[in-house]
């Protein structure tokens, strides 16, 4: 297995397992390597530590399940954070907003614009 064929199958490790506990060693076991020869590999090629892609791709999916009406603290318990104010700060640092910003904005673009139809 090349090497992008190894990040490749990782990111669909990864994708499937989204709502679940998700660990360097459980991605390097799948991928048949250690753990800090795996790391090493997937920070080569995608340049960000797996961790790191992992927290950005659960606070993706969050933010879409948000979009789509989930409550926060609902989409915070599904991607495994333990505490509103976890997964508030996660967000935040990550999308520079809140996520009760967004669920606003839903709300907002769901009335039809309300008082801000001229924005």
């Amino acid at each position: 297995m090349t090497r992008q064929e190894l990040v490749r199958e990782s990111l669909k490790y990864v994708e499937d397992h989204l709502d679940g506990a998700l660990s360097v060693q459980d991605m390097a076991l799948q991928a048949g390597y250690s753990p800090s020869r795996f790391s090493r590999i997937f920070r080569e090629a995608m340049g960000m530590a797996p961790m790191e892609y992992v927290k950005k791709r659960k606070l993706t999916h969050a933010s879409q399940e948000i979009l789509k009406g989930k409550k926060i603290i609902d989409a915070a318990i599904d991607m495994g954070y333990a505490s509103h104010s976890g997964f508030t700060k996660a967000f935040c640092q990550e999308f520079g907003f809140s996520p009760a910003f967004l669920k606003a904005m839903r709300m907002h673009l769901e009335e039809g614009g309300g008082a801000m139809n001229h924005v």
